[in-house]
Formats: structure tokens, sequence, C-alpha cells
């Protein structure tokens, strides 16, 4: 995208879903998988009007070993970027087995494919930045008593990406702030690309879209 170019969703038409590889009526999302459950639905949930919200199929398994999980993503593609978005985590879905502090609502940026994103969650406790460059790397785990999840709660995320450094705010607050200076930070592959909404082994609902080009 071009310097300055805007974009913004509040997903004001809802009441429908989607399966995947279907895009919202505004053109705006596409679903990359729906994780075999009610997938992405744009509704009024918790509060609010008009959300998009993610929720895979169940992991049911007393091995706790299936997981299931939810993307869509921008149809755009945004190298250096400014954006907010308000998220929560409404609940963790795993039953027989307990809830893994990964099993959360994220934001990915820079996704060009499945192992080429940089990644954002809000776990149960601290936050965790990292990225995916043929295989998971992470960047920033802040200490536990950090930023702490709160289950059916909205929080306001600012997340900033200007060449290798990417800062992320929560409800005002910075909680990362990072220079990828990884042999992988300034290749094609990880320089630009799509938003992201993921979701594994939760509900996750997304609100309030607002991502400038810097």
């Amino acid at each position: 995208t071009k310097k300055g170019q805007n974009f913004q969703d509040s997903f004001g038409i809802s009441g429908y879903s989607l399966l995947s590889g279907a895009q919202t009526t505004n053109g705006l999302w596409t679903n990359i998988y729906t994780g075999g459950g009610s997938g992405v639905i744009v509704a009024a949930a918790s509060g609010r009007a008009h959300v998009m919200g993610q929720q895979p199929l169940v992991a049911s398994s007393g091995s706790g070993l299936d997981t299931y999980a939810t993307l869509t993503v921008t149809n755009a593609v945004f190298q250096d970027f400014d954006m907010t978005i308000d998220m929560m985590t409404f609940s963790q879905t795993r039953t027989a087995w307990s809830a893994k502090t990964h099993e959360v609502g994220a934001i990915i940026w820079r996704y060009s494919d499945a192992t080429h994103y940089y990644y954002f969650m809000q776990k149960p406790y601290g936050v965790e930045f990292g990225k995916q460059d043929g295989t998971q790397i992470f960047l920033k785990t802040p200490g536990i008593n950090q930023t702490d999840l709160t289950l059916d709660t909205w929080s306001t995320y600012r997340i900033r990406a200007e060449g290798a450094l990417h800062q992320i705010w929560k409800d005002g607050t910075l909680v990362v702030s990072h220079g990828d200076t990884g042999s992988s930070g300034a290749t094609a592959s990880m320089a630009l690309g799509k938003i992201g909404l993921f979701t594994v082994d939760s509900y996750s609902l997304y609100d309030n879209v607002s991502i400038n080009s810097i």
C-alpha cells in the first residue's frame, strides 16, 4: 500500500458467516481457514452491535493433542504501518484438558504465507511477540506480571511496524519495543504482507480496525 493510505473497518454490515476462502461483504477480508467450527461470524457480540468473531472447532480430546485455529487476513498488503484494533479473547474453549497459555486471540502482520509473518498475542500471563520465518521464533516475551489477559474484556492494541522496529501498546501502555535484527528481518518474505486476525482453541472478537501506512 502507499504511504498515508488508510484502512478502516468497524464491521458495520453484520449477521453473516464466512466459509474458508470467502470474503467479507465489504471485500476487505478473506478467511484463510475456519478451523472446522463456526469459523468467522460478523454480528453483534459482547455488548457491541458489529464485531468479527472467530471460533474454531472445540478441541475436546482427552490427550490434549488436538488443536484448531481460524485465520482471516486483509486483502490489502502493508509494509510500514501504524494500526489500532480492539480485541478480546472471550473464552478459551478446550475441554477435557486444561487450556494452554497460547490459546487466545492474536494479531498477525506482514503475512505473506503460512510460514512468514509476525504475530502478537495477549496471554494469560504476559504477552508474546514473535515471528514465523520457516520456523517459530520468539522475539519478545515480557515478564509474567506484565499486562495479563482478562477474558471477556475489550482492550485496544496499537501496533507500529517501521522497518525492523516493531512497537506494541495495550490500552496506551507500551508492552513491546523490539528491533528485529535477525537475518530475515529485511528479506522480501518478511518485509511486507497482509494483516491477520487469528485465534486458536478460543473464541475471540475483533472490532474497530484502523491501519495507516507510513
